[in-house]
């Protein structure tokens, strides 16, 4: 246990403790508090940031299987897979692009250095090591750098139970589409040793990826196998320090469509494996009595991606496409906590320092269109941020970065927010108001890929920028016999340097700027013991402010709704709606019932889908459970001339014990 700071300590350094990042918590523990959106833990009802967490308890009610399923649902997200099981999947977060959302794990980046663009893919991540989702939308490059524009995703593993020497845990499922899923881990604590470690695998026949009006189309199914290993080691030498070790692994089989002029044609030989593997060794440390928290960590990421495509009677091409990107990083980090004074109170300062580097080494193509990138880059960041309360009413955020770069030089960004109680009211009511800066590094295939003898990547790109803020209210209601919160946000932001081909398509410039705009609204409702609701809508309007035409991808309007129906103690129904309206896609984007002919931008039609997913608890610990997606058998394209999967059904048992 660790003993008071002793009085002489406080009077000279007015200073104590509070835990850092996400290595270190354990969310069991902090069942109302958020990491991501300041690094300091937070309760939801103090952070400026509109917050979204999903914790394990939902993850299983609901069904979630993989990451994309997950964010379907959070307001402000549109979740484009453009393929079958596995295959490349973009979140586009507030308007912004697919690499403007910095996905995490454990606080570590995940973005992929060999993709083009530097972005995350959504595709082919599983959930059965996630304790918990915390999604953070608005700028946060404050704190962790390139890529957070439109938002961060940060990725919580399971923490070992402290109370037991051995728990085991797992899952078995099976239904349509020839589908088989399932995990199985353990975790516990002996002594001052812990450990947790989690094996999962699914392999599925799938459904055809392709839309049926696309000619030709031989109804050949995208199926893929997917399998994953994670564990978790800590060792707390003294009651005051704890060193971790976490290593990830993620693999993907999959089948392939493939892509003439933008477009999805069947192509029964082409297809990929897809790796992750993530480690990352850190340790924290309590000093002085209890007065600040200082922490180390060194992490390693290799995104390793391998397609073939063979000839056959629909695409004569023969290719191998060979992409690696490694990362590393390494971060000093500190949170101090200093005494209240005054009007101010629960005062938190942190600081530290961030190294990234990456390394990528692909070739893709055919020999006319080869496309290769061999370069590697380094980056240093400082950030310093601070929270407070204010007169017990108004909670203020602030924080500062400096990005220095060994390619572009240095960048300063910045945020800034506060959240007001507004006193002197029957019900909660909560003003909240943030506005920052962001920024994006340029990719190293932007800086340094080559394309044939035509093409070359401009070493001289400078990051894309985004200024933004957002304000809204969220107030608590008695309303349907319980009780509700009421909560709307309206958010802006201007992204400009958006790097894009010349118009010559010899090299990449920074020639095009976006504007979105747009109101999130969520009603969380509890009008019962045995029933709880989250209705959102999201109005966007996502445009490019050089010809005012609407961003492909981004609905106009899109919601969600989600309920818990506990009709009986040991049942429980959860319903889920997505809705997504017509959107605009890009170049070669017809869509036509009849015709897969290549013609200018054009709309696509949205749609609703209906999950639903069945729980009954057998006993402590056991349950049955019966998912189903897409219940209504919907047609949609999120992504041009790639078709959702129509219906399927699993059905499986879960045991934690």
């Amino acid at each position: 246990m660790h003993r008071p700071a002793r009085p002489a300590a406080r009077l000279l350094l007015g200073l104590s403790l509070a835990p850092l990042s996400a290595t270190a918590q354990t969310p069991s523990q902090l069942p109302d508090q958020v990491v991501t959106a300041t690094r300091v833990p937070t309760s939801l009802e103090r952070l400026p940031a509109a917050v979204t967490v999903i914790d394990r308890a939902t993850i299983e009610q609901r069904g979630y299987t993989t990451l994309n399923e997950a964010l379907a649902a959070v307001p402000g997200i549109t979740v484009v897979p453009a393929g079958g099981a596995g295959q490349q999947t973009s979140v586009f977060m507030r308007g912004s692009n697919s690499r403007h959302v910095l996905v995490l794990l454990d606080g570590q980046p995940l973005s992929d250095p060999s993709e083009p663009n530097a972005a995350f893919n959504f595709g082919d991540d599983s959930l059965a090591d996630i304790e918990r989702i915390e999604v953070v939308r608005g700028p946060a490059s404050v704190y962790y750098g390139s890529g957070a524009i439109g938002g961060v995703i940060n990725l919580i593993t399971r923490r070992a139970p402290r109370d037991r020497a051995f728990a085991p845990f797992g899952e078995v499922a099976a239904g349509t589409g020839r589908t088989v899923q399932g995990y199985a881990g353990a975790g516990g604590t002996v002594g001052r040793f812990d450990y947790i470690a989690t094996a999962q695998a699914a392999s599925t026949r799938g459904s055809n990826a392709t839309a049926d009006r696309i000619f030709p189309s031989n109804g050949e199914k995208d199926g893929g196998r997917l399998a994953g290993f994670t564990s978790r080691l800590g060792y707390a030498p003294t009651d005051t320090t704890r060193v971790e070790l976490l290593a990830r692994r993620r693999e993907a089989h999959i089948g392939l469509d493939d892509r003439p002029f933008g477009t999805g044609f069947d192509d029964p030989n082409y297809g990929g494996l897809n790796t992750r593997t993530t480690l990352r060794l850190s340790g924290e440390t309590v000093l002085l009595d209890g007065l600040w928290t200082t922490g180390l960590a060194a992490g390693y990421g290799l995104d390793d991606r391998k397609f073939t495509n063979r000839p056959d009677t629909l695409n004569s091409a023969d290719t191998t496409d060979l992409y690696r990107g490694e990362r590393h990083t390494y971060e000093w980090s500190n949170t101090l906590r200093p005494l209240g004074f005054g009007p101010v109170s629960e005062p938190a300062i942190i600081f530290g320092i961030q190294r990234n580097e990456e390394q990528v080494d692909s070739q893709s193509g055919s020999p006319g269109f080869l496309t290769v990138t061999n370069a590697d880059v380094g980056s240093t960041g400082f950030y310093l941020g601070g929270q407070a309360r204010l007169f017990s009413l108004l909670d203020v955020t602030a924080g500062v970065r400096r990005e220095e770069d060994e390619n572009f030089g240095a960048d300063t960004t910045w945020n800034l927010g506060g959240v007001l109680a507004v006193p002197g009211l029957p019900m909660p009511f909560r003003l909240r108001a943030a506005a920052g800066t962001s920024f994006k590094a340029p990719s190293l295939f932007q800086r340094f890929g080559r394309i044939g003898t035509f093409f070359q990547g401009n070493p001289n790109l400078r990051p894309e920028k985004a200024t933004s803020w957002e304000a809204g209210a969220e107030t608590d209601l008695a309303a349907f016999g319980g009780t509700a919160t009421l909560s709307v946000t309206y958010f802006e932001s201007r992204i400009k340097d958006l790097i894009q081909f010349n118009a010559a398509f010899d090299t990449l410039e920074n020639r095009e700027r976006a504007e979105t705009s747009g109101v999130e609204l969520t009603l969380t409702m509890r009008p019962a013991p045995w029933l709880d609701a989250v209705a959102s809508y999201t109005w966007l309007d996502a445009r490019d402010r050089d010809t005012n035409q609407r961003l492909a991808r981004r609905p106009a309007h899109s919601g969600s709704f989600t309920a818990n129906i506990r009709p009986i103690e040991k049942l429980t129904i959860a319903p889920e709606v997505i809705y997504a309206g017509n959107h605009r896609e890009g170049a070669f984007a017809t869509y036509l019932d009849d015709s897969s002919s290549l013609s200018s931008p054009a709309n696509t039609k949205g749609a609703t889908l209906f999950n639903l997913t069945v729980t009954y608890a057998v006993q402590e610990g056991l349950a049955l459970f019966l998912r189903g997606r897409n219940l209504t058998d919907r047609d949609y394209e999120p992504a041009n001339s790639y078709q959702i999967t129509g219906r399927t059904v699993l059905a499986g048992v879960r045991a934690n014990w």
